[in-house]
């Protein structure tokens, strides 16, 4: 289970004891606003930054692109060379990340 989960449940079951025992509104709010709290501060900057995400997509596609690109360069003017393995695993490690940037983590839901 993932820790903005278990926040979430242990929040909720602190909310619930709390109307249980009949809790004004000030404090079930500052339960809210502490929840809110606790959750950006578990997770880490460059996830809450689309910019971010958008350099490393912009990164990432270049050096796919640039692999690409030079493997076709490079064949077309000599015919008998072979691709360098060096240029194809660059190639394909960029194309890997971009895909696993791309997929949504297993076990997260779109809102979150």
């Amino acid at each position: 289970m993932s820790e903005k989960r278990q926040l979430e449940g242990f929040a909720a079951d602190v909310r619930s004891r709390l109307e249980a025992l009949g809790a004004d509104d000030q404090v079930l709010q500052s339960l809210d606003e502490a929840q809110r709290e606790a959750i950006s501060a578990s997770t880490p900057v460059y996830t809450r930054s689309i910019s971010f995400y958008i350099l490393l997509l912009c990164f990432l596609g270049t050096i796919a692109l640039v692999c690409l690109i030079g493997g076709i360069i490079l064949r077309v003017l000599n015919n008998t060379a072979e691709i360098p393995d060096m240029l194809v695993s660059i190639g394909s490690a960029a194309v890997g990340a971009l895909a696993g940037l791309l997929v949504p983590t297993p076990g997260t839901s779109p809102d979150s």
